[in-house]
């Protein structure tokens, strides 16, 4: 059951209570958040986004299980962030809205029973919108994009890990969806024109403040994942 902000409120906690009474869901699974990730302060997303955690928080006793998407923000895009250990949010301290309200919540899930982490750092699939990096290298002739190490992870793999971590009840609370091998976004962008033979020039600046997190943890997990080139190829199909 997919809930957006057209059918309830999900920062009114009497819409929220409402809504568990009468379709007492086992697993709840958590996208909701404000997607502006500019580097500010905004006290009104950052409330928002708080909120709409406290409430399912709150009500965790309607539910089964809370699974979290949450961000590689966490570590606080002030800073570089490189193949970094999850065990770093509880030394990381964002001053920006996004990351900020992300870390505060991945804390909380960390320390409560039923309550999974599953952080992104990057997302690709075909259905992403027009402004998302590969469409656009499918779409223009030319293209210019601030070049740094950064964790792109296929669709197909993060709904694996979420079924994974829906039937199983998983040692690990707190996890970076992340693969082992650390690319650049130039170095992903030229395997995705070349996997899917594309023609297109694609210029580069260089950025210091590299995105990425450790996939040691989700190794263990010994998942059948996908990876970088069948997800690249599966994008254009």
């Amino acid at each position: 059951t997919g809930l957006n902000r057209n059918n309830i409120n999900l920062t009114d906690f009497n819409q929220v209570k409402s809504w568990l009474i009468k379709n007492t869901p086992n697993v709840v699974i958590n996208c909701a958040c404000n997607s502006n990730t500019n580097l500010y302060f905004d006290e009104k997303i950052f409330n928002q986004n708080i909120t709409i955690f406290n409430n399912f928080y709150s009500l965790r006793n309607y539910f089964g299980k809370f699974i979290n998407l949450g961000s590689g923000a966490e570590f606080d895009r002030r800073y570089s962030i490189d193949c970094v250990i999850e065990e770093s949010l509880f030394h990381s301290f964002p001053v920006d809205h996004y990351g900020k309200s992300k870390n505060i919540i991945s804390r909380l899930c960390y320390f409560t029973p039923n309550f999974y982490n599953l952080r992104l750092f990057g997302c690709f699939h075909s259905t992403e919108t027009e402004f998302r990096l590969f469409k656009k290298i499918l779409n223009f002739t030319e293209i210019h994009i601030i070049d740094r190490k950064f964790d792109y992870f296929y669709l197909d793999d993060l709904l694996t890990v979420i079924r994974y971590y829906i039937k199983e009840s998983p040692q690990i609370k707190d996890i970076n969806l992340v693969y082992k091998e650390k690319l650049t976004i130039l170095e992903q962008s030229m395997k995705f024109v070349e996997i899917n033979n594309l023609n297109v020039n694609i210029k580069s600046s260089l950025s210091f403040n590299n995105y990425t997190g450790s996939g040691y943890k989700l190794e263990t997990l010994n998942l059948n994942l996908k990876g970088l080139d069948i997800g690249f190829m599966e994008y254009c199909k």
